[in-house]
């Protein structure tokens, strides 16, 4: 028997201080490894919490950016809108641009090719401008005209007063229309139809005046040559109508005269007598001296109504001419076992016109209106003048009891060489239409079965205040 104690002793401390030795050595790898894991560990948090401060700060750069790049964008996008929405109002300003450019071309061709006059002067009439027509009608170029004033046109024809009505009318920012007659270059007149208006900026502040002017001196002529033509055909129309009442005009200047002649006589008498008292005398010469005054006014009606002259239209009463006349007319009327009625208006406006045309519309409409009686009518006979005022105008009637006129001839009753009587050249009622007409009048008829025929004419009220 051995003792293996000693043995196994040594065995364990030799197991004992290899453990210890390896504990040694585990203990040492693992505080390497612990202190390898933990510097790992602190490296990796490290470099962890710089990821994510990296991380933030590259989120944060992101949103920058991303914020930078909305902005952009919105920026981009504002900028191309205002660049299209320029664009756009570039493309309207020369569409605009053009489309004044094309007229202004087109006014300026129209101006150039007007065939009426242009002249455009600034405020003091001094002239900037004139078209062609201008030239082709007075005879003066642009350049003998710019920087004048128009007063080189003047014929002294016009009276002061219409350039001075023109200058304040058109100087208060008014139009002015006007007939002035003008001298051309070649020292000849024409007359011409002005109409000059201001031209003002877009604050309505004035800065010319244009004028438009149109030749119508031949018109006038025309105008003229009818107009006499017309006064022909109505003083023949006059002498024609007392020819019709010379019977009735030798009886009522027959009535004066014998009534003269009777005084004369008597006072003849008495002297050759010695019988004359200056009493008895002065009383039949006082008679005679009224009865040559009535002569004396016949006379001077029929002379003024025969009287072959230019028309003076003037303001006159209706009312007036109508009685001035109506002697005449009663007188001729009871040759036809005819009365004649007055029913004038009172307090009538004045019209413009001449009486002795007017007298001779109602001569012709009563002369006519006593025949169209004697012929259908049994005596006595009675015809009306009336007279009101109407809607602007004095209205005049002359109303017969004669028989009804067709509808359909009404009218024709107006044109000349139409007549429904067995007399006549049928021209009294086409002239007397043509002289209402020319006063701005109307002349027209009406009939009926019961209350016979009436022709009715107008003139206008008198308008002191127009404008020439």
């Amino acid at each position: 028997y051995t003792d293996v104690t000693p043995f196994l002793d040594g065995i364990r401390r030799d197991t004992f201080k290899l453990a210890l030795g390896f504990l040694t050595v585990f203990a040492v790898l693992f505080s390497i490894l612990f202190l390898s894991v933990r510097r790992a560990d602190h490296t990796i948090k490290s470099q962890y919490a710089d990821i994510n401060r990296k991380n933030v700060a590259l989120e944060r750069e992101i949103t920058v950016r991303q914020q930078a790049e909305a902005e952009l964008k919105h920026a981009r996008d504002d900028l191309e809108r205002r660049v299209e929405e320029r664009t756009q109002k570039l493309t309207r300003e020369v569409a605009e641009r053009k489309q004044a450019e094309e007229n202004a071309r087109k006014l300026s061709r129209a101006v150039e090719q007007s065939p009426a006059m242009t002249i455009i002067t600034d405020l003091s009439g001094h002239i900037e401008y004139v078209n062609p027509r201008f030239t082709h009608v007075t005879g003066y170029t642009l350049e003998d005209v710019m920087g004048k004033t128009p007063r080189i046109l003047k014929s002294g024809e016009t009276p002061p007063e219409v350039y001075r009505e023109l200058w304040t009318t058109i100087t208060s920012g008014r139009d002015w229309q006007g007939k002035l007659h003008n001298r051309k270059k070649d020292r000849t007149l024409y007359w011409a139809a002005v109409s000059i208006s201001p031209i003002t900026d877009k604050e309505g502040t004035l800065t010319h005046f244009l004028g438009s002017a149109e030749d119508i001196t031949e018109r006038r002529q025309a105008d003229d040559e009818a107009r006499r033509h017309r006064n022909e055909l109505a003083h023949f129309g006059r002498v024609s109508s007392l020819g019709e009442m010379a019977t009735s005009l030798a009886h009522e200047l027959n009535q004066p005269l014998t009534v003269i002649s009777g005084c004369a006589q008597f006072c003849l008498n008495r002297l050759r007598t010695d019988k004359g008292e200056p009493k008895d005398l002065l009383d039949s010469l006082e008679q005679a001296a009224e009865q040559a005054e009535r002569a004396n006014q016949i006379v001077r009606r029929v002379r003024s109504f025969i009287q072959k002259k230019e028309p003076e239209r003037k303001e006159i009463d209706v009312n007036d001419t109508i009685r001035a006349v109506s002697n005449i007319l009663r007188s001729d009327a009871r040759e036809h076992n005819s009365d004649i009625e007055l029913e004038l208006a009172g307090d009538l406006p004045p019209v413009t016109a001449d009486s002795i045309e007017v007298q001779q519309v109602v001569v012709n409409l009563v002369h006519n209106g006593v025949e169209v009686m004697v012929q259908s009518v049994p005596a006595p006979r009675l015809l009306t003048i009336r007279t009101a005022a109407r809607d602007g105008t004095v209205e005049i009637a002359v109303h017969n009891t004669g028989n009804e006129i067709p509808a359909e001839d009404l009218d024709r009753l107006f044109q000349p060489f139409f007549t429904t009587k067995s007399t006549g050249l049928g021209m009294g009622l086409s002239i007397s239409r043509t002289i209402v007409e020319a006063h701005g009048g109307r002349l027209w008829a009406t009939s009926s079965r019961e209350s016979g025929t009436e022709f009715h004419f107008t003139l206008p009220v008198a308008d002191t205040g127009r404008q020439r």
